[in-house]
């Protein structure tokens, strides 16, 4: 069985564990998503601890994402011009990280027909804001 997990702090309200697993379950894929709870100061040695249980990647919400940017071993595109990671994948030598927050805003701006104009006002914290 492999493991994936969103980490964050805090994320006992995250639907993603419902999401995922329910998925993972419907393709019969033999994986668990947990929600894990950690608090900054003990990021670095929880992600050692994710190695070591060979979990195979993970979501990174708040406060974490650009952290765990200067962690990761290789960095997307998005997630080296954002200096933010919401999402990781397990490489043979470390974490790599990537950001789908940046394709996912110009995807919904797209569906709705919205066009794409030089300023914009955006209303959120963290990293990708």
């Amino acid at each position: 069985m492999a493991f994936l997990a969103v980490i964050g702090h805090p994320v006992g309200h995250s639907l993603s564990p419902l999401m995922h697993n329910s998925t993972l379950w419907m393709y019969r894929l033999p994986h668990r998503y947990l929600a894990i709870d950690i608090l900054p100061e003990n990021l670095r040695n929880v992600i050692n601890s994710l190695w070591k249980l060979e979990f195979i990647g993970f979501n990174i919400t708040i406060p974490h994402k650009e952290q765990v940017a200067k962690i990761a071993i290789e960095l997307s595109e998005e997630a080296a011009s954002t200096g933010a990671v919401n999402t990781t994948i397990r490489k043979s030598d470390g974490w790599a990280g990537f950001n789908t927050d940046v394709e996912g805003f110009i995807s919904s701006f797209s569906r709705l027909n919205v066009r794409m104009i030089d300023t914009c006002l955006i209303l959120g914290a963290g990293g990708s804001a």
